[in-house]
């Protein structure tokens, strides 16, 4: 299992809970047996599979017991990444290690010839959302700033 957040923000709320648990239900209901002796719960946003110590010692886990692990679930494919170009360097390393990455809410089937169209709309519409999200910050504080605002928290009186 392995469950991240992509803000800061979302480690205040209840969003690695609520993964968890649907990652556990979900792991029971199909007779998985989770992996416990690794961490697998991501509390810090990063952009890149290696700025991600836990999906990192995941890999290396992986690539230390190839006949141990045979899945790596997650709940949504943007938990996995929002960024299509590192997602695929890592999808490719795990399906080469015989690992299936896969979504519970939006499973992939690798068998089929369409999957990496599928991926493809997954992970570019969550990284399309972050483009979005960076052009409007970035307008915003630019129109702050030509009023003559400050576009950073209020400065602290002494």
């Amino acid at each position: 299992m392995y469950y991240r957040v992509s803000s800061n923000e979302q480690t205040l709320g209840a969003s690695l809970d609520v993964q968890e648990e649907r990652l556990r239900k979900y792991c029971n209901q199909m007779g998985y047996n989770i992996i416990d002796n690794i961490p697998y719960r991501e509390d810090e946003s990063a952009k890149t599979f290696e700025k991600r110590p836990v999906i990192q010692g995941i890999m290396n886990y992986i690539r230390k017991n190839k006949s141990r692990v045979n899945k790596l679930l997650f709940l949504q494919w943007d938990r996995y990444s929002r960024d299509i170009i590192s997602a695929s360097e890592n999808l490719k390393e795990l399906l080469k290690l015989g690992v299936e990455p896969n979504a519970i809410e939006a499973p992939l089937d690798f068998n089929s010839d369409t999957w990496p169209l599928l991926l493809g709309v997954h992970i570019g519409s969550a990284q399309c959302d972050n483009i979005k999200r960076s052009k409007a910050t970035m307008d915003g504080i630019h129109g702050t700033l030509a009023k003559g605002k400050c576009a950073n928290k209020t400065p602290r009186r002494i």
